[in-house]
């Protein structure tokens, strides 16, 4: 669940750390000025970068998942979490509630067959929360879709393509870019991390977020089965596209957001969203998105096998997934 980590270590003592045997700190040479940062120090340590700034603050940012799994698409436990942690503590000699947290990486790689295609699911995210994402290219040829908001980012991304999987991994993730985001949960370090009832919450956190996706294809069902104005209706929304060209921004206006005629197209852009998404549900057409968040829980269920004290109760969701009548498979193969 736990990816990327960039942190402070407080109260770390300096000499202790350029001596750890496993470091190896050295300067960079500044090709502009021709002259070596004498700043700051940086060593490696499996994915983890390690810096010493001003001989008094150390940071580390890198894959907690990549250090102890050797890769970021397999869910990285509960129980390897904490052991991973414990082994920085041990490198550093230092207690977890002395690693603050500065940002970090939640979410879950799940494995979505060829019931839902990995490209499937990107080309047909219409939007999130009103905003229109921004489609990322990966290294080796992985690609998805990011929201970039002021405290997180939302991302969506094909870890198949990414890393030439054999299966089909999607990855539902979100970046803390500022801790505020998740101030309410009390996580502050990376002991608050060890906390199961954090992951719970971080795991519902994510699960809002997916539902808040507006998901669509009309490529697999039967025009003739469906009424024709919903049809009609459905073919002219579900295109990211419209919303992108008829959402209305505050900026055209003399008045801004308080701008009379902006507040009534707002109002209406609203309304042909919501009458979008009960068409969608109409029709069943969600079933995409309720795929999604089934394997999420099943994979919290895999990394957090014992239910934490704060988690009163199940997902209630089943074991597998079943297409609605009318919806033609959407494995490739098929």
């Amino acid at each position: 669940m736990i990816d990327f980590i960039k942190c402070e270590i407080l109260n770390i003592n300096i000499e202790y750390l350029l001596n750890i045997e496993e470091l190896e700190f050295s300067s960079r040479f500044n090709h502009r000025t021709n002259e070596i940062d004498k700043e700051r120090l940086y060593a490696r340590y499996k994915d983890y970068l390690i810096t010493i700034v001003y001989e008094r603050r150390v940071f580390i940012q890198g894959s907690i998942a990549i250090s102890k799994n050797g890769n970021n698409h397999e869910n990285l436990s509960h129980a390897s979490f904490c052991e991973a942690v414990k082994e920085l503590e041990e490198l550093f000699n230092v207690k977890s509630n002395q690693i603050k947290l500065q940002n970090f990486e939640y979410g879950f790689s799940v494995d979505i067959g060829n019931l839902y295609p990995t490209d499937f699911i990107i080309e047909n995210i219409i939007d999130y929360k009103g905003y229109l994402g921004d489609v990322d290219s990966y290294a080796k040829n992985g690609y998805g879709i990011q929201y970039r908001r002021d405290h997180y980012h939302f991302k969506i991304y094909d870890k198949t393509s990414q890393y030439n999987l054999d299966n089909n991994i999607l990855r539902i993730e979100v970046r803390v870019k500022k801790m505020v985001h998740v101030k309410k949960y009390n996580i502050i370090y990376l002991k608050d991390l060890q906390n199961k009832n954090s992951w719970y919450r971080l795991k519902g956190n994510l699960l809002d977020k997916v539902e808040q996706l507006i998901i669509c294809n009309l490529n697999n069902i039967d025009a003739f089965k469906f009424p024709k104005l919903d049809y009609l209706q459905l073919k002219t929304w579900d295109n990211p596209e419209y919303w992108r060209n008829n959402r209305p921004n505050p900026q055209n206006y003399s008045l801004g957001s308080k701008d009379s005629y902006y507040k009534h197209l707002r109002k209406r852009y609203v309304e042909i969203k919501q009458e979008f998404i009960e068409l969608i549900n109409k029709h069943n057409l969600d079933y995409v998105k309720k795929g999604i968040v089934e394997q999420i829980n099943i994979e919290y269920r895999k990394c957090v096998p014992q239910l934490p004290l704060i988690e009163i109760y199940q997902s209630g969701l089943s074991d597998t997934y079943k297409l609605p009548s009318g919806i033609r498979s959407l494995d490739k193969n098929f």
